[in-house]
Parts: C-alpha cells; structure tokens; sequence
C-alpha cells in the first residue's frame, strides 16, 4: 500500500488542470494566473470495485491536463456507474478562488480530519455494568487539504462522500454531524484494515455511573484530534477515551500512545495538528447560527 501516492507537494502551472481519482473521489484543479478551481465529485463504483476497495484501499491515479478544453470534457463526461443505476451520473461541485497576481505553481495536498463531529453507530447494542470499559477499534474519514504554495488554505474535499445528520436526544438538543454509509466501528482493532481514505483509531468506552448503560453511538469530536502516518500500517489519530455519563454530559480523553497495531514509534510521523483552532467556514458558521436561532424559537 503506498498512501503517499496521493498526499504531498505537487506542481500546477498557469493554464493547465490535473486530474486525482483517489478511490471513489474524482478531484480536478485547474489554474489560471489569477484562480484556482477546484472541482469534485464522488463516483459511483461497480460491486467487484467495492469489494476490491474494501480489502486493498481506493486505487489512486493522476492525469495532467495541458489544455482547459480537456478539464471542460472530462467535466461534462459522466463518472463509472454503478450496475444498480446505470443511467444516473454525478455532476461535479465546484468552487473558484481569487489568488494574488502571481501565485506560486505549488499546491500542497495534506490529510486532515474534518472539521465536523462524527456520529458513529455500533452494530448491535452493547450494555456496560458500572465502572467497566470496553476497547473498540473505528475508522473515521480523511479529506484533502489543499495549500498553495504561500501555505494559503484554498479548501478541504471529503475522500468519501458522507450524509449530515442531527445528533441528540430531540430535536433541540444536539449538534449537528456527519455519518457515513459504512461499518466505522469495530469489536476489536485486528477487524480494521488500513486503507489512505481513512484513519484507525483505538476507542475505549467507559462507564462512568452507578449503574448499567446502554451504549449503541458515539459521537467523535474530529477537529480535537491528530493525523499520525506510519509507512507500514497507514494513517492512526490519537487513541479516544470516553467516559459515558449520559446523553449530553460525556468526557473525551486524547492520547498520543498510539496503540501497538499502529507499528514502531519511530516510523510514525505527525502528519496534521487538530484543526480545532482552524476558522470556522462560511457554511459552518452558518448552520451555527441557524441551530441557535431554531433553539431560541423552541
């Protein structure tokens, strides 16, 4: 496995594009002297492909595009089709950016957690009598950060497509989250496998009441944590201790010990810093706001 295929520095001059397929993520950059345009989109892919992907990782591979006509076409040209929707293509979202005059040809791919929380979701309920704890294995998703060269931020794309949803007990107390259509929890980290779309994590449960609990989701605070790489086992975040005290009232512990799965400590690089501190988007500031005001009318 080479996860290093996709993440690094690479070079895109005036007037060219390049194009990523990284899995199921399609990722074109196109450059004039004044703009980037970012366009994405996740394609759907055939079951022998998921299958594939499952046991191996998403397949990588990258095109240079010398002429905007070339972006144009592969733009407007429908993504592989799954045989259950034949007919159903996956239009590209796309975003400019305004550059200064003279922007560098570098652009910088890093992985990152998102920014969002994630609501996990375990396979069958499990009941925790007081004081015990349970040690799970999860995946949590990857998107790419892209820089130019003067370290300007110009967008993060999810590696795979996910869902928004509200998490909480009602409908005015919660936050809002993303989920994904996939197994993320795991009775033990051996059932994990390494894959450059996503990181492993080692999340222990424990039972902070007097009494039995009934724990059946979780939700990952993304931007407290660090992206760790090790060449050997893939990507690792820092190892989740959540002491469950009820609905709204549990506590999250951070470990940098990464758990021996992970491999020798001296071949583990920090890759990325917990975004927390990153400025929050227009959008997420947005859907902050419209959750307080929903709150305030209730």
């Amino acid at each position: 496995m080479s996860n290093e295929t996709w993440w690094g520095r690479t070079s895109l001059r005036i007037r060219t594009a390049q194009l990523w397929q990284i899995g199921s993520l399609d990722l074109l950059i196109e450059r004039t002297s004044s703009e980037f345009s970012v366009s994405w989109r996740h394609a759907a892919r055939t079951m022998s492909a998921v299958t594939n992907a499952a046991i191996t990782g998403p397949t990588v591979s990258k095109r240079i595009l010398s002429h905007p006509s070339d972006a144009a076409a592969v733009r407007s040209a429908p993504n592989p089709t799954s045989p259950l929707s034949p007919f159903i293509t996956a239009p590209f979202q796309t975003q400019a950016f305004a550059m200064h005059s003279s922007p560098s040809d570098d652009l910088t791919f890093t992985p990152v957690l998102p920014q969002a929380p994630l609501a996990v979701y375990l396979a069958r309920p499990l009941i925790l009598e007081p004081n015990e704890k349970l040690t799970l294995g999860v995946c949590l998703p990857l998107e790419i950060k892209i820089e130019s060269g003067g370290a300007r931020v110009i967008c993060a794309v999810p590696l795979e497509p996910f869902s928004k949803t509200w998490f909480g007990p009602n409908a005015l107390q919660g936050e809002l989250a993303i989920s994904l259509n996939r197994t993320t929890v795991y009775s033990s980290l051996e059932e994990t496998q390494p894959r450059p779309d996503h990181t492993r994590a080692a999340l222990t449960v424990r039972n902070g009441n007097g009494s039995p609990i009934t724990i059946d989701r979780l939700l990952i605070p993304c931007s407290r944590l660090s992206l760790f790489h090790s060449p050997q086992t893939g990507f690792w975040t820092d190892s989740i201790t959540v002491d469950v005290k009820g609905e709204d009232n549990n506590g999250f512990q951070f470990d940098r010990n990464l758990p021996r799965e992970a491999g020798p400590s001296q071949f583990i690089q920090l890759v990325a810093n917990p975004r927390a501190q990153e400025r929050a988007s227009i959008n997420e500031l947005a859907l902050k706001n419209f959750k307080n005001l929903f709150k305030e009318r209730g």
